[in-house]
């Protein structure tokens, strides 16, 4: 296995909308503080509304699924460019990329909604076929393609209808996180539908706790025991675009505005 694949298969990626805002004015006023992200707020240039966006998202992984023994930390730095808030605001489209996060021999991974999710992608086959060894393989759970999503507190067991969106997925939500149990995932999404368990489903079962997605309270991971040490930072420079994934692969241009995606072809190409 080479350098490349070996990176393909460690990092899953996170598809979030990096353009958009939490408050704005402070018309959602800032009930408590985060206890991983901060609130930044300004104004885009030659506009008078002030928004306020979260700086981070993190994602903490863990063998257990009660929030506790967290061993790893993967911080995503997340866009304070408010001119582009700004240019949303005023009609433009939602902007997604990619941002990679390491995994590692962790059972379940929790993430921070402190920015609207689209979708997570786990990582399967480096090269799809011989045929196609420059295409790759993904296990996709897409948050926007759904009528509504209704998920399971892991911590009460309590089902609540979760805000979502179909061209941003899940809303941000910054006091509640996402628990992932991940090999139960890949377990149950690389089997056709008819041949998978029915005790089990992504986010409602039969039985409470077979769910393999599940709400979590933010403040409750990692709560009252020492600070996680081994941390590490994708700076959101670094986050791939995924419009200019698709433009530079398959010749189109994309914009997802309200709910409706527009293609374009490229005219120069050959």
């Amino acid at each position: 296995m080479d350098t490349d694949d070996k990176a393909f298969y460690s990092n899953v990626l996170v598809e979030s909308v990096w353009n958009t805002w939490y408050n704005s004015n402070l018309e959602i006023p800032l009930t408590k503080p985060h206890i991983r992200a901060k609130l930044v707020s300004g104004y885009g240039e030659w506009y008078n509304t002030r928004f306020g966006v979260w700086d981070t998202q993190s994602a903490l992984f863990s063998n257990k699924n009660d929030g506790t023994e967290i061993t790893r930390e993967v911080v995503l730095g997340k866009n304070k460019n408010f001119n582009s808030v700004r240019d949303k605001d005023q009609g433009g489209p939602d902007k997604s990329h990619l941002q990679p996060i390491t995994m590692g021999n962790e059972k379940y991974m929790y993430l921070d909604l402190t920015v609207p999710v689209r979708a997570v992608y786990f990582p399967v086959a480096a090269s799809s076929s011989a045929l196609n060894e420059e295409l790759c393989t993904y296990l996709m759970v897409d948050f926007r393609l759904r009528k509504g999503v209704k998920m399971r507190s892991r911590q009460s067991g309590t089902s609540y209808d979760v805000a979502y969106s179909y061209s941003r997925g899940l809303q941000n939500h910054p006091y509640g996180s996402l628990c992932f149990d991940i090999p139960g995932i890949y377990a149950y999404l690389v089997l056709p539908q008819k041949m998978r368990n029915l005790d089990k489903g992504l986010y409602q079962t039969t039985v409470v706790g077979e769910e393999l997605i599940n709400l979590f309270g933010a403040g409750n991971i990692n709560a009252g025991q020492p600070a996680v040490k081994n941390r590490t930072t994708v700076n959101f420079d670094g986050a791939i675009d995924l419009a200019n994934v698709i433009r530079d692969n398959f010749g189109v241009d994309i914009c997802c505005k309200l709910s409706i995606c527009c293609v374009t072809t490229q005219s120069n190409l050959t």
